[in-house]
C-alpha cells in the first residue's frame, strides 16, 4: 500500500502557508484532488496572476 500526502503550500515569496484537506486522500486520486481543489478555493486560495499559488491572505494583497 502507497501512502501519500498533498499539501498545497503558497509560493508568495514571503509566505509558507499551506492548505490541509480534512479528507484523506483516497481512490480515485482525480476526484480527491477536484474535492480538495474545491475546499481551497471556497477557503480563498487562487491562483495568482502570474500562475502561482495564493493563500487567500496573500491573494487579498495588493503588492
Amino acid at each position: 500500500m502507497l501512502f501519500c500526502e498533498f499539501m498545497l503550500v503558497c509560493e508568495s515569496y514571503d509566505c509558507r502557508a499551506f492548505f490541509e484537506f480534512e479528507e484523506v486522500a483516497n481512490d480515485p486520486m482525480e476526484e480527491w484532488a477536484v474535492r480538495a481543489a474545491v475546499a481551497a478555493r471556497a477557503c480563498g486560495w487562487t491562483i495568482g496572476r502570474t500562475g502561482l499559488v495564493k493563500c487567500a491572505k496573500c491573494a487579498a494583497r495588493r503588492d
